[in-house]
């Protein structure tokens, strides 16, 4: 169907093909067996569901993503507020987080978020919003995001900014406000539904199966009081309530993904630094849970080392296709990405 809009004719076809039987596979699960179904939406939408039934998953190409915080990958779209339910899912933080897809490009994220769209809300406006950056207003965040970016992130960001500037785009710099309360709100919420969701008694009996990093954030909701928790709730709403206006001033904001580029494995194996560098990978994608905004991160260079720096934009939530179009004008203004080889199978690019 509307094959004619994409470069290759087929890649939407075959899209719509893997998704039906993606979709039946989750319906007959979901009659059947809620929890399980979940599990599988969380884990196995990452791996045995779409291995299965999605003949693209082996290239690489998109697979479902479920998280509360963000990393650099080869395109994230994070549906934090927006067209992608939470059914079949467990979400770290159940106001927060929902269904994202990881994909190689913006164009393979906007066809496969444009068929799931067509099925989960068909009364959903049809076409596709203008991702014209001529028309754009970017909203470059003035405090919080851009703190403490390293040299590199620093050089390539500024580069890629000049880009979509000489693109048409018109650059203001953007008070965000309350963006600091995601400090306060997620070390609470996470630890609790965590909690809530495994039991009390199950987590305390498995406890030290658990990864390390995990079962300390977990351990904390074992000390969380409910008022404590309710009154960063409300606290939220109000902010949520307060940041709205932001887009009636931009149409997406930008913002590197993260404060530096990935880090190595072989860094991690210390748990005070693992969990450091948790925590920092979140700064800057955080925002868009707590601001039930939507979101997508892309590939914007390398840093001197040869690891991958990105690229965030944010929109309002519930603007995933606008959002979308966007990332793909954006995407067309940087240099090709460096892809690593696939693991298996063979790349389709």
């Amino acid at each position: 169907r509307d094959t004619g809009h994409h470069a290759d004719g087929g890649v939407r076809a075959r899209y719509h093909r893997a998704l039906e039987l993606a979709w039946y596979a989750l319906e007959s699960m979901g009659r059947s067996a809620s929890l399980s179904a979940g599990r599988i939406q969380l884990g196995g939408c990452r791996g045995a569901l779409c291995r299965t039934l999605c003949p693209l998953h082996r290239h690489r190409h998109w697979r479902f993503s479920a998280s509360a915080g963000g990393y650099v990958r080869p395109v994230r779209t994070q549906d934090d507020c927006g067209a992608l339910a939470q059914r079949w899912h467990l979400p770290l933080g159940a106001n927060t987080d929902s269904i994202g897809l990881l994909t190689r490009s913006a164009q393979d994220a906007a066809i496969v978020f444009e068929c799931l769209n067509e099925r989960l809300n068909p009364a959903s406006p049809s076409g596709r919003p203008s991702g014209d950056l001529a028309r754009l207003s970017v909203g470059i965040p003035k405090y919080y995001f851009l703190d403490d970016l390293t040299t590199d992130m620093q050089t390539v960001f500024e580069q890629n900014l000049n880009r979509i500037k000489a693109a048409g785009a018109k650059l203001k710099s953007t008070v965000i406000p309350h963006v600091d309360g995601r400090e306060r709100y997620f070390p609470m919420a996470m630890s609790a539904n965590l909690l809530a969701w495994l039991g009390e008694e199950n987590f305390l009996h498995y406890r030290e199966k658990i990864d390390p990093i995990i079962r300390v954030r977990i351990e904390a909701g074992l000390s969380i009081k409910a008022h404590d928790y309710l009154a960063l709730a409300r606290e939220r709403q109000q902010h949520i309530k307060d940041v709205h206006a932001v887009f009636d001033k931009v149409d997406v904001l930008i913002s590197p993904t993260t404060q530096g580029p990935s880090r190595r494995v072989a860094e991690l194996g210390d748990l005070n630094v693992a969990m450091q560098a948790a925590m920092g990978m979140t700064r800057n994608t955080q925002p868009a849970n707590y601001f039930d905004w939507c979101a997508v991160t892309l590939p914007m260079g390398i840093s001197k080392e040869g690891l991958p720096l990105g690229l965030q934009l944010n929109a309002r939530g519930y603007d995933e296709a606008r959002l979308l179009q966007v990332a793909m004008a954006v995407e067309a203004l940087f240099d090709p990405p460096t892809q690593p080889k696939p693991f298996r199978g063979l790349s389709l690019r």
